[in-house]
């Protein structure tokens, strides 16, 4: 990779001249300054390049423009806000409901989150203890002035302040230590049934999981639409859920990575249907803008990296509405 310094102006001549990418507009070279070349060019090119050269170069689609690769980031930076913010809800309510049903289920003899008893498992459990250290740590480091408070009194901080506090990863550790009546009942709040009907936990945490992935690229502002969970070279696949078989035949196959459309999927489980319509609406408005600013081929790879292969797909999610009954929770 080059790591040769080089000048707004240089960045534009290689740009130009080596790349053949035209980015001759005043608008384009505000884009560059303001973005960065690594962020921009290396972020973005992947739906305009034609192959990668013997020197590990990228050839790009004839008659790329840099306002192209600017129009797929409005589009990435776009969908992470309405993303995160359907994701932030989602959060906030789970911890709510995983809290109350663990006093619920706990009380009055175990409500102290600390205690082994509490949970379907022993101290010997490695899983178990890793939770609780984490959470125990993350109470214990808390800055927030109602946890400091709890603690400068020697009072035991409640499981729904925990369950509010801890980082979403400890938060779902916590949950799949939980015993299976708690999980039961969030599963027949959000509809998570495996194939014979029965509460599917797996398929809870492994939902809760794929959506904290999701949150922390929003969070940290990295491309999404890309976005396949790949770490240390291994990839997350996709589970075939209820949701999936709304979708085309082609998207069935279980071999195929998680992507942006695997938190659609998963989004419908824990929204209510007005929210989830309004949703798949906001990104296929955002899908629609995109298509008309950037050539066909070049928007149909980005639809291919969100998993989808045509946007009229989304509309399949629409299918069968849910509503969730919050008041018999």
């Amino acid at each position: 990779m080059e790591t040769t310094f080089l000048t707004y102006q240089q960045q534009l001549d290689r740009l130009h001249h080596e790349k053949n990418i035209a980015c001759d507009t005043v608008e384009e070279h505000t884009l560059l300054r303001r973005v960065g070349y690594f962020n921009l060019v290396h972020g973005y090119r992947g739906p305009f390049l034609d192959h990668i050269d013997s020197c590990g170069s990228g050839v790009y689609v004839p008659e790329t423009q840099l306002r192209y690769l600017g129009a797929v980031k409005d589009f990435d930076d776009a969908l992470r806000q309405v993303l995160f913010q359907a994701l932030i809800e989602i959060e906030e309510e789970v911890r709510t409901f995983a809290a109350y049903a663990f006093g619920e289920h706990n009380s009055p003899d175990h409500l102290d989150w600390r205690d082994p008893a509490s949970y379907a498992t022993t101290t010997k459990n490695g899983a178990f203890r890793t939770m609780l250290h984490r959470a125990d740590r993350e109470v214990d480091q808390c800055d927030f002035p109602y946890v400091r408070g709890y603690l400068k009194r020697k009072e035991l901080v409640p499981a729904f302040v925990m369950a509010k506090v801890v980082y979403l990863f400890t938060f779902i550790l916590f949950l799949d230590q939980c015993q299976a009546p708690i999980k039961d009942r969030l599963c027949h709040l959000y509809g998570l049934y495996d194939e014979n009907g029965r509460p599917d936990h797996p398929l809870l945490i492994e939902s809760l999981h794929w959506m904290r992935q999701v949150r922390n690229v929003c969070a940290h502002n990295e491309r999404l639409f890309t976005y396949d969970g790949a770490t240390r070279g291994l990839v997350s696949y996709r589970t075939i859920t209820g949701y999936t078989l709304l979708l085309p035949p082609q998207y069935h196959k279980p071999d195929c990575p998680k992507q942006v459309l695997d938190y659609l999927m998963y989004c419908k489980y824990y929204m209510d249907d007005p929210a989830y319509q309004q949703l798949l609406a906001k990104v296929q408005s955002l899908l629609a803008t995109l298509e008309g600013r950037i050539p066909t081929t070049a928007f149909y790879r980005v639809l291919q990296s969100m998993g989808l292969e045509h946007p009229h797909h989304i509309a399949s999610l629409q299918a069968n509405p849910k509503r969730i009954d919050y008041h018999r929770f």
